[in-house]
């Protein structure tokens, strides 16, 4: 079985933030150090069961590099938008849908960070 776990398609309508734990102030880190291999620009990696495998694309590579040690997500944006050269509501956007993700497959620890 293969679950992917990359960004998500350009979208045009809002994604609902409202229905994620995860905010621009959130401190985001890895649950833990997991086997991982280098698959063109992105990145492989064994879930918890045997028959699980996620693919990142580029993005997903990088972020999972970032949240080596705890980042805040506004911080990820800020070297992302950048990086990638994608505008900052669209980034962000997409890396809390993603962090989401990773966070319901339990591959991400999430805490509150100081808020704004």
């Amino acid at each position: 079985m293969q679950v992917r776990a990359e960004t998500p398609p350009r979208r045009t309508d809002p994604i609902p933030m409202h229905d994620s734990v995860i905010r621009l102030h959130s401190i985001v880190s890895r649950s833990r150090n997991r086997p991982t291999t280098a698959v063109d620009k992105g990145l492989a990696m064994l879930g918890d069961a045997p028959d699980q495998l996620y693919q990142f694309d580029a993005v997903g590579r990088r972020i999972w590099e970032l949240i080596e040690k705890p980042a805040s997500v506004e911080s990820l944006c800020n070297v992302l938008a950048e990086e990638f050269e994608v505008d900052r509501p669209a980034c962000e956007r997409d890396v809390i849908w993603f962090l989401d993700q990773l966070r319901q497959k339990n591959l991400v620890d999430v805490a509150d960070g100081p808020a704004d």
